[in-house]
């Protein structure tokens, strides 16, 4: 159920790892999202671990009909698509009241752990909440809480009282965070650094390239990486698909990356 582009991307590289640990996965899709897990399934073709589960998209007043994915719309509307997906709740729990062999657990989007936890709590099962970003940024988030301006929808700290929280991201690089978080806040061990989730190889490389066309060759782009100086550290910037900056902050951005005297 995840209308979020770059989420999406990584539920696929999570539950690739989880197939390939021998779990059985059920993904709750709705019709129009059901195209961007081709691949994956088309990898796990002959396996039967690999299930999908077609929900119809809940109708919104603040949503244009026929709109199933944050793509197509404004970051602003966020709140609202969080605000649909809600109503799935109840065909949720009715699919897990009837199934035959229903599933032990759910696994849900950082911005839809507070009716999933809900839902998990009435079937008496644990929901793990996935936080696609790395724990130092949810630690932020927590740190100057009260300094953060109001944007209608939930941080990933909402999802701190699941049963369990999952991190797309590693010990090595977010130690720190992930023991603050998890002495603090969360108070239970039932943290996973599981990243870095990686794109799965055997998708990534096709000719369509993931969350849209990119506007440079991906041999281009490691045929750079290759040339810059090993002593040196490079830097990455990305702000998502559902950013675009104008002209100004580009340069802004371009200018503070030139002057940290990185490759970037």
């Amino acid at each position: 159920m995840i209308s979020f582009p770059g989420h999406l991307l990584a539920h696929m590289d999570l539950t690739h790892q989880l197939l390939l640990g021998g779990l059985t996965v059920t993904i709750m899709v709705n019709p129009k999202n059901l195209h961007y897990l081709n691949p994956l399934l088309s990898l796990h073709s002959s396996s039967n671990n690999l299930q999908t589960s077609v929900l119809p998209f809940p109708s919104h007043s603040s949503i244009p009909i026929g709109v199933e994915n944050l793509q197509q719309l404004f970051i602003s509307f966020a709140p609202d698509f969080v605000d649909a997906l809600s109503k799935l709740h109840d065909p949720l729990f009715q699919w897990f009241q009837t199934h035959p062999s229903p599933p032990v657990a759910i696994i849900s989007d950082m911005l839809l752990c507070s009716w999933t936890n809900t839902l998990a709590s009435q079937l008496n099962i644990p929901n793990i909440s996935f936080i696609v970003i790395n724990a130092k940024a949810v630690a932020s988030w927590w740190v100057n809480l009260q300094l953060l301006p109001e944007c209608g929808i939930e941080s990933p700290l909402a999802c701190m009282p699941s049963w369990g929280v999952i991190f797309n991201s590693f010990a090595e690089l977010d130690s720190k965070s992930l023991k603050v978080l998890g002495e603090a806040f969360i108070k239970h061990d039932r943290i996973w650094s599981v990243g870095p989730l990686l794109p799965i190889k055997a998708i990534s490389n096709g000719p369509n390239e993931r969350g849209g066309q990119s506007s440079i060759p991906q041999d281009q782009v490691v045929a750079w990486l290759d040339f810059c100086p090993v002593e040196k550290s490079v830097v990455y910037v990305g702000f998502g698909t559902q950013i675009t900056l104008t002209k100004q902050q580009m340069k802004a951005v371009a200018s503070a990356l030139e002057e940290s005297g990185q490759q970037n």
